[in-house]
């Protein structure tokens, strides 16, 4: 499934990239997929992830909300966005 191969990807992206020092107890990740014409085509969300230790990647595997099916070659770019609910 592209959607979750996606995921893993962009979420271990994103943590990577940002080197956060402190470990996040509660998060929420998000995944807003674009096409090539740069419009949103689906956005998924897990609340249930749970801790990530600071600097360290976390795969997630979700389908809630649900987007419809995505096509691999519509999906042109996947912007990860994650965050400590409980800060």
């Amino acid at each position: 499934m592209v959607a979750a191969r996606r995921r893993r990807r962009g979420f271990r992206e994103a943590a990577s990239k940002f080197g956060r020092t402190d470990d996040a107890t509660d998060v929420l990740a998000c995944f807003v997929y674009f096409d090539g014409a740069g419009k949103i085509i689906g956005a998924i969300y897990d609340n249930t992830v749970g801790g990530i230790r600071a600097g360290k990647p976390k795969g997630v595997k979700t389908t809630y909300p649900g987007t419809p099916p995505l096509r691999p070659s519509a999906v042109k770019r996947t912007v990860p966005i994650a965050y400590d609910a409980g800060f």
